[in-house]
């Protein structure tokens, strides 16, 4: 893999994949160790399809429509951890989650229905890495707290735990099309993205994620830190 390295005003630097990753229909070639990969389009379906242990969703912010992603960019400040960022695109890959049990759980059965109010890990499908929060560190723009991907292979730690909180009290399950909020399990911030922390290229000169969003946790609710499921596989 070759390394280009910013390190501008928004903390940011990169990673670029080498072309031989790819194949020619733009999917990712397998890769020594690697757990996942992906070849070609995802196929999605929205409506109101149960969510369940394994499966893969992909959610959008309610309040900007922008959907929860992550790029192989790392922060050049706070935990120096992989970014997770908001993306207004619909389909890239890159934008799927895997549901699974928290941190220390024997492995949740395929297809176990994911209850409103539930403990649970996300598994950022291409990379391997968990969504992750800790108050120690600080979002590059917002300085709210830092969310970012953590662990290799699935693994990781009690701090990828959140809680899901659906907005419909009535609602005992989670499927395709509800809202929702995700609490982190230990301090208790709500994943979060809006507007006005955006990257561009005064903060993030040349990186690839110009344009997407900053992704924090913060004490706020509201629509800026509710999410809606908009794809489920």
């Amino acid at each position: 893999m070759d390394s280009i390295n910013f390190n501008n005003e928004g903390g940011i630097y990169h990673s670029i994949d080498s072309p031989d990753m790819f194949d020619r229909r733009g999917g990712l070639q397998p890769q020594r160790g690697q757990k996942r990969s992906w070849y070609g389009p995802v196929v999605i379906r929205v409506d109101e399809t149960d969510v369940g242990c394994g499966s893969a969703i992909r959610i959008s912010n309610v309040g900007t429509g922008f959907k929860l992603h992550s790029h192989r960019i790392n922060y050049g400040t706070g935990s120096g951890q992989q970014v997770v960022s908001a993306i207004n695109d619909m389909n890239d890959p890159k934008s799927l989650w895997i549901v699974k049990e928290p941190f220390g759980d024997q492995p949740c059965p395929t297809g176990k229905r994911v209850a409103c109010g539930q403990r649970v890990r996300l598994e950022h499908m291409m990379s391997g890495k968990n969504l992750h929060s800790d108050a120690e560190f600080k979002a590059p723009f917002s300085l709210k707290q830092e969310v970012s991907l953590f662990g290799s292979a699935g693994d990781g730690d009690i701090y990828d735990d959140w809680v899901i909180e659906c907005t419909d009290e009535a609602q005992d399950f989670i499927k395709g099309g509800i809202t929702f909020m995700l609490r982190h399990a230990e301090t208790e911030r709500y994943l979060h993205t809006e507007s006005q922390y955006t990257y561009n290229q005064e903060n993030c000169r040349n990186c690839p994620i110009i344009g997407q969003r900053e992704v924090c946790a913060t004490l706020t609710k509201g629509r800026f830190s509710e999410w809606r499921i908009v794809g489920v596989t």
